[in-house]
């Protein structure tokens, strides 16, 4: 099991990933949504806003708040450092069940198209 800290690390790895993305991308295919993360090992919540500019504004939150956002994502301590290094990892992770995600089928749809 990973640390609070590991996994702060790595979500900071993803919003700098999403920042080297193509400007232009962004703009077109990051919908403007509040973003939650659950580690469910370690029984946190974080929630930030994503948009044309990426991912900011992380910061953790309750369990409550997170379930109120448009994006969900859930995953492991261990899954969410492993995602964090290696970014591209996200949609084999996702198929495997290992990263749950929550969204309207809109949102779904565009961000299948960053991957």
């Amino acid at each position: 099991m990973a640390t609070r800290k590991e996994c702060e690390r790595a979500i900071g790895q993803l919003c700098d990933a999403l920042e080297q993305l193509d400007p232009e991308v962004r703009r077109n295919h990051l919908p403007e949504r509040q973003l939650s993360l659950v580690v469910t090992d370690l029984d946190l919540a974080y929630v930030g806003r994503l948009d044309g500019d990426g991912l900011h504004g992380v910061v953790p939150a309750a369990m409550e708040d997170a379930k109120q956002a448009h994006v969900r994502f859930t995953a492991t301590s261990d899954d969410l450092v492993a995602i964090g290094r290696h970014p591209p990892a996200f949609p084999g992770a996702w198929i495997r069940g290992r990263v749950a995600v929550h969204a309207s089928f809109r949102d779904l749809l565009e961000l299948r198209r960053l991957l």
